[in-house]
């Protein structure tokens, strides 16, 4: 499987094992999870996946792509406290 572009993947685009998904992230349902799940933490439960399933390649690419996300999130948490003084963001 090509794990090259992850942007907008979620958990659900990896597996359709309902039990496995619900065990990593409490959802069995894909549009309840993007709705109650932020965007952030989407490759979290794709490591947990990865973790489970022994796929090291995944785990791998989704490790690497969640730093970026991080620092994508952090960007905007930074530029929004500079917009807004005095308000914390997290």
């Amino acid at each position: 499987m090509d794990y090259s572009d992850l942007r907008n993947k979620t958990i659900f685009d990896f597996t359709d094992d309902e039990a496995l998904i619900k065990k990593i992230t409490g959802y069995t349902s894909k549009d309840k999870y993007i709705d109650g799940v932020h965007h952030v933490n989407f490759m979290n439960d794709v490591i947990a996946l990865a973790q489970v399933t022994g796929d090291k390649e995944l785990e791998k690419q989704a490790d690497k792509f969640r730093k970026i996300i991080d620092n994508e999130w952090q960007d905007e948490l930074d530029r929004l406290e500079k917009e807004n003084p005095g308000v914390i963001f997290e």
